[in-house]
């Protein structure tokens, strides 16, 4: 119930400050295991791809976040995985058998924030690995504008316009998760390049 209706304030919220539009949302599979994988700018991103796909998703967050007497509740409600940082092992199995329920998931394969003023920084092979293991397509997500709308140790939201990107599905079928992870970013890439034509 907290998720749907956060999704129902999320929409206003976002029409009246970000005037969000979105691209691409028919590639998104209405059923079965798919992950949202998104470049990531901003503590916006993860509400953001979330907002426009017409099914219920997960997401994984840092632990912190669950320890927290106050966001805890929260964090359940909506279905966050806990996942520590610098051990990809921990919240893996859970995050697994979400995918295999059919549960959609989004992921930033970066790893973390991108505050270094490249357009995108290395993949981790984790988004191989779910891929593989929960054989379930990849979207590759473009957002641009989460940045300026909530910049680094900001305290307040900023009007300012956002665009989200949903591309074609990947599927991974063996090989080099690394490479499969370059790919993955690389469509990502791909669709930040459309955009700046647009």
């Amino acid at each position: 119930m907290l998720y749907w209706f956060g999704k129902i304030l999320g929409n206003i919220f976002s029409w009246i400050f970000f005037r969000l539009t979105v691209d691409g949302v028919e590639n998104i599979p209405r059923r079965g295991a798919v992950i949202l994988a998104a470049n990531h700018i901003s503590w916006l991103d993860p509400p953001l791809v979330a907002l426009k796909v017409p099914r219920k998703v997960t997401f994984v967050s840092k632990t912190t976040f669950h320890k927290n007497f106050f966001t805890r509740p929260i964090i359940r409600s909506i279905g966050i995985i806990p996942l520590r940082q610098h051990n990809g092992t921990v919240g893996m199995i859970s995050t697994m058998k979400s995918l295999k329920k059919g549960i959609p998931l989004v992921i930033f394969p970066e790893g973390t924030r991108n505050l270094s003023g490249k357009p995108f920084l290395p993949a981790s092979p984790g988004v191989a690995l779910l891929a593989e293991g929960a054989r379930a397509p990849v979207i590759p997500v473009y957002l641009e504008g989460t940045d300026k709308a909530l910049p680094n140790r900001a305290r307040i939201f900023r009007p300012r316009k956002i665009r989200i990107f949903y591309g074609k599905p990947l599927t991974f079928t063996g090989g080099s998760r690394q490479e499969f992870a370059d790919k993955v970013m690389a469509a990502i890439a791909e669709l930040k390049t459309a955009a700046d034509k647009k």
